[in-house]
């Protein structure tokens, strides 16, 4: 058997291996392949999208670098946004043999084998060992920062870096330079092509080796190899042109450069725990959320996994500190403390706290473009995986060396078993089953939007930046333009028609229409010119409340409900679309009326909560009464409100859909008993009444019995407080801890105010009260300016006795204003009765 044969047969074996254990560790994706989404429903609709789009380019005509069919009416350049164009390609290649959803998800999967492979050429070319070759392809491909990131199919499409680095190993030592170069550049376009900013880690990671070369291997530093690597440097431009070229145009633009690359600096950032702490699906991840529970239990943990592994950490350890590769292993080591240096970004953060007062070189190296660009520093985690899986090859391949030592272990040495025993292990640290997957179904409504007839456009709600991205993967299906979008870098005047309607004003960022301008109709009408159909409402995306709110603000029946989605017209025609609930004639109507309350007290504020609508246009001002009308027919209280001030009648067109609010303050004298709310038009211009009223809802009146009978009094007297009220006499009780007063008191008339009444106890001495009360009669409940001429009201007032020591007092009654706390004046009473505004009662001795 040939050398090429003794090669090919174990790497075929590898690769298979590699492939079934792929299914097994991303398990249940496989079982799901046609219906379900690989990922946790992220960015995974986008990237989904952007295959879908690309098709539509190829098939159509046009750019990909502009669509009008996100941010509609005005369009977006996608210029800057996250194209994997290598992945693209490989989807529109599956999609035609086995359907978008498997297309994509075998697209996202076949990045994990080819990672493994990848991984094992480099270790094998290190290290000359199968073994250690296929430990490190596993730790490479099933790496948890990757495994945990499947719905970024571009940023888990890494296999390039270790080839590069194998590329650069023989243009600097191999023999076939010309070759290697042009694989060389070859796979620094293919970089570039699966993401761009891909291209900012293979850059760094060919320029640390660059300097390990200048540096440790000055030797093979010559005029050839730097040829050669030039040579590779501009076939990867060329190739890369017609990707790069409309990006580099429009970043000659120094705002173009500030748009797209403003990032926050703690953004992004490398929990330092997240190396340590397993993936949740890992036995012990609870018992380290236990450990560190404010990282354990934060949501930052919940996005991604940057975990080690326990003994990935150890063969790494065992690699870095033998001299497996020689001096590259400086290299590597050097490699892998930069790359966890600048994932941990431009400050410390441990146990989710960020400490600002120690920074790290990235804050340093963050305002460069380059970095700009990549934008999370977390990404060099995908760089960390190669020089981790080196050394931790080479630290398998030496921990098999002294086994074959050991009489004892060398069965355990024998690369099968040795590479099954290890790799099962390396399997259980990594362990991400069961992966997480999103259904792939598309409601039917958005299905049957693609098969309306017509042109028109679509406001999805929510739309924000984050939940639109769902409504990109339902568009695939219904191709109609929409309101909104997810795009990686979002020009400014993207938003410009968003801004200029104030009923998507923040739409954006609040994800819905606002709820808090009353004239709906005239707010969608520039929705409906602008050729948005539908408001269409995704009901698992929205929550309850925002449901509810938009459903309560659009007012009228929905166009189309299920229980996928709620869908309305922008334009509804009042009548033929949406029933009226009262016809109140001249064209205008109610949709809805709601009452705040339908049980009142006197004083109590009733709100009346009308929906508008008209049939016809309205030439005049209109306001509306508000009446409450007892179940005989007889008239009450009555109130005129202007309709809409904002918007008055005159100006609204038919089919105008408006909210307003009324509030009834309910007379304090109202009697008691059902009522019924009316509703009646009446003329702005002289009050005169038109069309025809409408009783919308009935309401209870609620209040104290009122007593017309003089009550009997144990100690009767005569004196009047002011003009309202006039006190008949007193019963008194003295109890434990309390001197109780009941106050017989009778309204000489109806009294406009509120009055307070205070009992004072005095010492016979004189001085101020040792005791006293002031209150609202009826314990609060009773104000006086509810009361009815010539009604009696008694009123228990307790006096608190507690600290008052035996001996002889006096009683007083008295009552003021509560506002100025003037007292009313007593009149119609013996002089010597009266003192300062109050009436004195009695004598008494307390025990």
């Amino acid at each position: 058997m040939s050398n090429r044969q003794r090669n090919t047969v174990p790497l075929l074996g590898v690769t298979l291996v590699y492939a079934l254990l792929t299914i097994l560790m991303t398990w249940p994706v496989a079982a799901q392949l046609g219906t379900h989404l690989v990922g946790n429903g992220d960015d995974l609709w986008v990237h989904f999208w952007n295959g879908w789009w690309v098709k539509q380019v190829l098939q159509q005509g046009g750019t990909p670098y502009r669509t009008n069919l996100l941010f509609h009416p005005v369009g977006v350049s996608l210029l800057y946004h996250n194209f994997g164009w290598a992945n693209i390609a490989l989807w529109l290649g599956l999609e035609p043999l086995v359907g978008g959803v498997a297309a994509y998800n075998l697209t996202c999967l076949i990045h994990i084998p080819l990672c493994g492979l990848a991984m094992f050429f480099l270790t094998r070319h290190l290290t000359g060992s199968h073994v250690a070759a296929f430990v490190a392809g596993l730790i490479y491909a099933f790496w948890p920062y990757r495994m945990l990131d499947l719905h970024h199919p571009n940023m888990i499409s890494t296999e390039g870096f270790p080839l590069l680095v194998l590329l650069l190993m023989r243009i600097f030592r191999g023999k076939n330079q010309l070759r290697d170069a042009i694989l060389t550049g070859v796979l620094v376009g293919l970089i570039g092509y699966m993401r761009w900013q891909l291209l900012i880690l293979a850059a760094f990671l060919a320029g640390v080796y660059f300097l390990y070369v200048a540096v440790w291997e000055r030797q093979h530093m010559t005029w050839q190899a730097l040829g050669f690597l030039g040579l590779s440097v501009v076939l990867a431009s060329v190739l890369m042109t017609p990707g790069l070229l409309p990006v580099f145009s429009d970043l000659a633009s120094t705002k173009a450069v500030e748009d797209v690359t403003v990032v926050d600096v703690t953004d992004g950032r490398q929990e330092f725990l997240a190396w340590v702490m397993p993936q949740d699906q890992h036995p012990l991840s609870h018992l380290y959320s236990q450990l560190f529970p404010r990282y354990g239990f934060s949501s930052t943990r919940e996005r991604y996994s940057a975990f080690l592994g326990h003994l990935v950490l150890l063969l790494t350890v065992v690699g870095a500190v033998t001299r497996g590769t020689g001096k590259q292993r400086w290299f590597w080591i050097g490699l892998a403390i930069l790359s966890a240096t600048l994932a941990l970004g431009y400050y410390l953060r441990f146990n989710d706290v960020l400490y600002r007062g120690i920074p790290l070189p990235y804050k340093l190296l963050g305002g460069f473009l380059p970095f700009r660009l990549l934008r999370h520093p977390h990404r060099f985690n995908a760089l960390l995986a190669l020089p981790v899986g080196v050394l931790a090859g080479v630290g398998a391949h030496q921990i098999r060396e002294w086994l074959t030592q050991k009489r004892w272990a060398r069965g355990l040495a024998r690369p099968t078993a040795f590479a099954s025993v290890l790799g099962l292990l390396v399997l259980a640290d990594y362990v991400s089953a069961p992966t997480a997957t999103v259904s792939a179904d598309i409601p039917d409504y958005y299905k049957s939007l693609g098969r309306e007839p017509g042109a028109f456009a679509v406001v999805a709600l929510p739309n924000d930046r984050d939940r639109t991205e769902r409504h990109m993967y339902y568009q695939t299906a219904h191709r109609r333009p929409l309101l909104g979008g997810h795009v990686s870098r979002l020009p400014p005047d993207a938003l410009d028609f968003i801004s200029s309607v104030d009923i998507i004003g923040d739409i954006y960022r609040e994800a819905g229409i606002r709820t808090d301008l009353p004239d709906v109709s005239r707010q969608l009408s520039p929705l409906s010119e602008a050729g948005f159909r539908y408001i269409v409402i995704d009901k698992d995306l929205a929550d309850d409340e925002e449901l509810e709110a938009w459903r309560s603000y659009l007012a009228v029946p929905p166009l189309y409900e299920d229980r996928d989605v709620l869908a309305y017209r922008t334009d509804p025609l009042i009548g033929p679309d949406v029933p009226v609930q009262h016809d109140l004639g001249r064209g205008m109507a109610l949709l809805r009326v709601d009452l705040s309350s339908r049980e009142l007290r006197p004083e109590s504020v009733l709100d009346v909560n009308v929906v508008w609508a008209t049939t016809a246009s309205q030439g005049e001002d209109l306001d509306v009464l508000v009446s409450l009308v007892s179940p005989e027919g007889e008239p009450g209280q009555t109130q005129r409100f202007g309709i809409s001030p904002g918007w008055p009648t005159g100006s609204w067109p038919a089919n105008a859909i408006v909210h307003d609010q009324y509030n009834l303050e309910i007379d304090p004298w109202a009697s008691a008993g059902e009522k019924r709310v009316e509703l009646t038009l009446a003329r702005s211009s002289d009050g005169l009444t038109v069309g025809r009223g409408a009783s919308v809802d009935r309401v209870i009146l609620q209040r104290p019995p009122q007593t017309f009978t003089e009550p009997a009094v144990e100690h009767p007297l005569s004196a009047r407080f002011g003009r309202g009220l006039q006190l008949l006499g007193y019963d008194l009780d003295v109890g434990d801890g309390a001197l109780t007063v009941t106050l017989h008191w009778q309204a000489v008339q109806r009294m406009e105010a509120s009055y307070k009444v205070f009992v004072h106890l005095d010492s016979a001495g004189g001085g101020p009260p040792v005791a006293q009360a002031d209150v609202v009669p009826r314990n609060w409940t009773y104000p006086t300016d509810w009361w009815e001429a010539r009604e009696y009201v008694s009123d228990e007032v307790a006096v608190p006795l507690e600290g008052v020591p035996p001996g002889a007092y006096s009683l007083w009654v008295g009552v003021y204003e509560p506002d100025s706390g003037r007292r009313l004046p007593i009149l119609e009473v013996d002089a010597e009765q009266e003192s300062e505004s109050r009436l004195h009662l009695t004598q008494l001795a307390l025990d």
